[in-house]
């Protein structure tokens, strides 16, 4: 067990991982007014810090994290600026890439970066909590241009971002009602190609979702949870289609925030759970009888068998 004191924004495993090798058994995360931890996964011991700096020589905290595919370095994303640690070397020492000069300026992403995902060891996305996702080269110079800048918006928080291999950046987003749903952009031209609706998502947490081939599986606010056929061409020749249901998950008991698909069995995990405040008005009756608190679903993880095995 790993001992925070403070609410953890995010977590990476190391892409490498094998049980046979001790050492690649491991894991990143970045938490409140913290800089980023390497954790030990079978002792939970800490193997090392990665800290950020700003202008003022100050600690700047990680909202978002990403190994790249050989996991040599590891990005973490702060306010409009995205530090590339070595993965083997703890310390200071990064390479700062701002992705906007300032709070005001007019382009780039602006604002805290909530998502981070790499297609291979230069290229990466970045998507901020104002609902902003771009694609960046990181042999680019830290001040140029991003490479492509996803065009619909208006956007939720950007929580969770993934490449599909094809061409495609997946974007998930929090605190959206009527259009809440994960978007499939096609990085030729920004514009979404498709769209897998979950169910609204009015919370701010993160409502991740998981690819494998050509299955998305994802979540919603309300426990339900679905596996989406994101086949280019799958939908309609509508570029900007909704993606079929093939298959539903039994529903989780809260809110499932975490879905994933084992990498080499057919089984998926799900976890569930958020924050419940009591209603302050409803302690007792109008005669001052007290009242039963209602039941709250506990925090749960559940391992299925995948649909399609």
């Amino acid at each position: 067990m790993c001992i925070r004191d403070r609410a953890v924004y995010d977590y990476e495993w190391y892409p490498q991982m094998h049980s046979d090798n001790p050492i690649s058994c491991c894991f990143a995360s970045c938490g409140r007014d913290q800089p980023a931890h390497l954790w030990d996964a079978f002792t939970g011991a800490c193997r090392g810090s990665y800290v950020g700096r700003d202008h003022l020589d100050e600690n700047a905290p990680a909202y978002s994290l990403a190994f790249s595919p050989s996991g040599a370095r590891l990005l973490c994303g702060g306010d409009r600026c995205v530090r590339v640690f070595d993965t083997g070397r703890c310390g200071s020492d990064c390479d700062a890439r701002p992705t906007a000069a300032t709070r005001r300026a007019k382009s780039g992403v602006k604002g805290l970066l909530g998502a981070l995902a790499c297609r291979d060891e230069a290229v990466y996305a970045v998507g901020s909590y104002g609902g902003q996702v771009a694609v960046y080269d990181g042999r680019e110079p830290s001040t140029g241009p991003a490479l492509r800048v996803c065009k619909d918006k208006p956007l939720g928080g950007v929580t969770a971002l993934a490449f599909d291999g094809r061409g495609r950046l997946f974007a998930a987003c929090r605190n959206e009602r009527d259009r809440a749903c994960v978007r499939g952009f096609d990085l030729r031209t920004g514009r979404v190609a498709v769209r897998c609706r979950r169910g609204a998502t009015p919370s701010h947490q993160r409502l991740g979702f998981d690819l494998r081939e050509d299955r998305l599986l994802a979540g919603g606010a309300d426990g339900r949870v679905f596996v989406f056929d994101v086949a280019p061409g799958s939908s309609s020749t509508d570029a900007a289609a909704d993606a079929p249901v093939v298959a539903e998950l039994p529903r989780a008991p809260d809110c499932c925030n975490g879905a994933a698909f084992h990498p080499h069995r057919p089984l998926v995990a799900l976890a569930s759970g958020q924050r419940h405040y009591a209603d302050p008005g409803s302690s007792s009756d109008d005669d001052g009888a007290a009242r039963t608190a209602p039941a709250v679903p506990a925090p749960a993880v559940a391992v299925l068998k995948w649909p399609d095995a």
